[in-house]
C-alpha cells in the first residue's frame, strides 16, 4: 500500500510538471510571433520612410535654402593673397570674398591705360594744330583771293598770286594730313581699349566674389594658399526662401499637391517647429538621397521629391534633418 502511493505521488508530480513546461512553450511561441509581428511592422515602417498618422504624410527632410547651396571656386589658379571672410559672414552681392595675387595683371592693366593717357594728349595737340592750321587757311585764302583779284586789274604779278596759291594748297594738305593722324589715333585708342577690357577682366579673375546676398557655409583658406582653376573654395547659402526637401515614400507620392499645407518637427518629436506649404512635386520617382547613409536604408525603395516652403522659420540650420508633415486632407 505503501509502496502504490508512492507511485501515485511520483505519477501526478510528472503529470503537473509537463503540463506546465506546455504552457510556457505555448507562452514563449506566443512572445515571439508578437515579436515578429512588431519587427514587421517596424521594417515595414522603415521602409517606406512614412510614420501612419490620419490625412498626413510624413517624410524625411532637410533643410536647404530655395535657391540651393552653391560652392563657389576660382575661374584660375594662383596664391591667394588675402581672405575677407569667415564661416558665418552675411555678405551683399559683389562683395569681394578671396583675392588672388594679380601683380601681372595690374600691371597690364597699368601699362594699358598709360598708352590711352598718351594718346588722349597726342590727340589733343593734334587737334590744336588742325585749330591753327585752320586760322592760317583762313588768312591765306582770303590773301589768294585778294591777290587774284588785284592780278584780274593788272595790279599784281603772277608769282605773288602763284606764291599765294601754293602757301593755300600747302594748308589745306596739311589739315588733311592732321585730319588723317586723328583718325589714326582714334582706331589706336579704340584697340588699345580692348586692351584694357581684357586686362580688365583678367584682373577681376583673381576676385572671388559673392554671386548674390547671401551667408558663407563653410571656408578653411589662408593667405599663401595656393588654389586651383574650378576647385571648391566657399560653399555659400545665397538669400532665398528656407525649403524643407521632403523625400516621399512611393506607396504615398500621388497623395502630395503643390498648395497642401505642411510643417515640420525634429525627428521622433510632435512639437512644429515650423510651418509651410508645398511648393514642388518632382514629376519622377528616384532613388533615396537624403541622409543615405542610414543602416536601414532600403535601396529598393523609390521616392518622390516634394519642397516645403517654410513661412516661419527659426533656429534652423542647413543641413538638419527634420520630418516633413504634409497634410493631404483639408
Amino acid at each position: 500500500m505503501k509502496k502504490l502511493s508512492i507511485i501515485l505521488f511520483v505519477t501526478l508530480f510528472v503529470i503537473s510538471f509537463v503540463a506546465c513546461s506546455d504552457k510556457k512553450d505555448e507562452k514563449s511561441n506566443e512572445n515571439n510571433s508578437n515579436n515578429n509581428t512588431t519587427s514587421k511592422n517596424t521594417s515595414t515602417t522603415q521602409a517606406t520612410n512614412v510614420a501612419y498618422e490620419p490625412d498626413k504624410v510624413v517624410a524625411t527632410a532637410r533643410i536647404e535654402p530655395e535657391a540651393k547651396i552653391a560652392k563657389l571656386s576660382s575661374e584660375v589658379s594662383g596664391l591667394i593673397k588675402k581672405v575677407y571672410v569667415k564661416t558665418g559672414d552675411v555678405v551683399k552681392k559683389g562683395d569681394i570674398l578671396i583675392e588672388l595675387s594679380s601683380e601681372l595683371e595690374s600691371q597690364q592693366v597699368a601699362q594699358n591705360q598709360s598708352f590711352t593717357q598718351v594718346k588722349i594728349s597726342s590727340k589733343a595737340e593734334i587737334e590744336a594744330n588742325i585749330y591753327l592750321e585752320q586760322t592760317k587757311l583762313g588768312n591765306a585764302k582770303q590773301k589768294y583771293e585778294r591777290l587774284k583779284t588785284a592780278f584780274g586789274k593788272g595790279a599784281e604779278t603772277q608769282q605773288n598770286l602763284d606764291n599765294a596759291e601754293l602757301d593755300y594748297k600747302s594748308i589745306q594738305k596739311n589739315i588733311e594730313k592732321l585730319q588723317k593722324q586723328i583718325l589714326t589715333n582714334a582706331s589706336e585708342m579704340a584697340e588699345n581699349q580692348i586692351k584694357i577690357n581684357i586686362a580688365n577682366i583678367q584682373l577681376q579673375r583673381r576676385f572671388i566674389k559673392a554671386p548674390s546676398n547671401g551667408i558663407i557655409l563653410s571656408i578653411n583658406l589662408s593667405e599663401g594658399n595656393a588654389v586651383l582653376a574650378y576647385s571648391d573654395l566657399i560653399e555659400f547659402a545665397p538669400e532665398s526662401p528656407i525649403n524643407a526637401v521632403c523625400e516621399v515614400d512611393e506607396l504615398f507620392a500621388n497623395d502630395i499637391k503643390v498648395g497642401q499645407i505642411a510643417y515640420i518637427r525634429a525627428v521622433g518629436r510632435t512639437e512644429k517647429l515650423a510651418e509651410g506649404t508645398v511648393i514642388l512635386t518632382s514629376p519622377y520617382l528616384k532613388k533615396k538621397s537624403l541622409f543615405s547613409d542610414a543602416s536601414n536604408d532600403l535601396d529598393d525603395r523609390r521616392v518622390r521629391e516634394v519642397r516645403i516652403r517654410l513661412t516661419n522659420p527659426k533656429d534652423l540650420l542647413f543641413g538638419m534633418r527634420v520630418e516633413g508633415v504634409i497634410a493631404t486632407k483639408e
